[in-house]
């Protein structure tokens, strides 16, 4: 769910959250919510390897929801909800100059609506039979598997059976 569609957490798990943070974790998540890309804020905050560390970072639990609840909290406090932000990705996109700018404009759009959200799919496979299975079939048999209304001629002349109706 995007942080700015979830209600403000209460100050005291917003203070806990950051407390419970290392010093140039605080930092990062500083640098992230003043929108700088995680090598960035990784590099700000002071770490020897800011690739690694990102990378790290931005999978740490409590980092992640540190950083959630600093979204939040600076969104409140600038009184930006989800719609201002796309809105303001729209005017982004009609005044871009370069295909480069409407891109980057709906691409952010999609992030925001949630159109990239992973589609979970599911499927059902119920194939029982086996090459013995179907050896052992009767031709009546066969052909009933075969019709696709449920209903065949058996034909015993070599011709494809028919399905009747």
């Amino acid at each position: 769910m995007n942080p700015l569609t979830k209600p403000l957490a209460d100050v005291k798990s917003y203070n806990y959250l950051m407390a419970a943070l290392e010093p140039r974790q605080r930092i990062y998540v500083d640098a992230r919510c003043q929108g700088s890309v995680p090598v960035v804020a990784a590099r700000i905050a002071g770490y020897a390897d800011p690739d690694a560390m990102a990378e790290t970072l931005e999978k740490d639990l409590t980092v992640r929801t540190a950083l959630e609840y600093a979204i939040r909290k600076l969104a409140h406090e600038v009184n930006v909800t989800r719609n201002d932000v796309v809105n303001m990705m729209q005017d982004a996109f009609r005044v871009a100059a370069t295909s480069g700018e409407m891109t980057a404009a709906a691409r952010e759009i999609g992030k925001i609506i949630g159109a990239y959200a992973p589609v979970e799919i599911h499927t059902r496979s119920d194939v029982r039979i086996t090459q013995e299975k179907i050896q052992g079939m009767s031709d009546e048999e066969l052909a009933r598997m075969a019709a696709i209304d449920g209903t065949a001629e058996r034909v015993d002349d070599g011709e494809v059976p028919q399905a009747a109706g």
